[in-house]
């Protein structure tokens, strides 16, 4: 596995987090951000959008150079993210399921999403109500909101989010996790209830992929 997939791997936890978006404090515009994460939950059918994802720490020093790729989604709990790039990663997760496919090195690693410890996305869920069973959620502004996890086990102590306006979905999410690294990923335009279909996420490899059990 070369450095950069095996990063990619550890990140899983961190992407699967985006799922339990949340907030901070309650302005004068009290309930708009959450409001608007509602709605776009429980009307979510499927989703896409390009991405770009940064990471940092004090440990690190300046930010590694930054991945992009395509988020995509669909219910029931189906999901999609395409790493570009030399060292081209596809993660596919249905359920409590995931694969992480390495192009380059014809690997496929099969791994349970719970027993990694990241939460569900928020986009697998259909409610603020039903993030809240695991999250305190919170309003920084009109349109942002900090979720702090109710659980000490997990590897983040903090998700802010900021929401698209037009949507309600996110375009920047910012993962702080307890080790001081900092996750971050800004989503281009979001398509919404366009129809993906249900065959981008089977898992389907190349052909010689060698798929190892962890």
């Amino acid at each position: 596995m070369t450095g950069r997939g095996a990063s990619r791997v550890a990140l899983l936890p961190v992407l699967l987090a985006l799922a339990a978006l949340a907030g901070g404090v309650a302005t004068a515009q009290a309930g708009a951000a959450r409001t608007k994460l509602d709605q776009a939950l429980r009307s979510l059918r499927d989703a896409r959008a390009p991405f770009t994802q940064t990471r940092s720490s004090s440990l690190l020093g300046a930010a590694v150079t930054p991945a992009k790729g395509t988020l995509e989604f669909r219910t029931p709990r189906l999901l999609r993210m395409a790493f570009g790039g030399p060292a081209a990663t596809t993660i596919l997760v249905r359920g409590d399921t995931a694969w992480v496919e390495q192009r380059e090195g014809k690997q496929v690693i099969r791994t349970s999403a719970r027993a990694s410890g990241a939460p569900p996305l928020p986009f697998l869920e259909e409610s603020v109500v039903v993030l809240e069973q695991s999250y305190t959620v919170k309003e920084t502004g009109a349109r942002s909101l900090s979720l702090t996890p109710r659980a000490a086990n997990v590897p983040w102590k903090r998700v802010d989010l900021v929401l698209e306006a037009r949507t309600g979905m996110p375009s920047r999410v910012v993962v702080l996790q307890r080790d001081d690294e900092e996750l971050r990923l800004e989503f281009g335009r979001w398509t919404v209830n366009a129809g993906i279909p249900a065959a981008r996420f089977r898992p389907i490899f190349a052909a010689g992929s060698k798929v190892v059990e962890l």
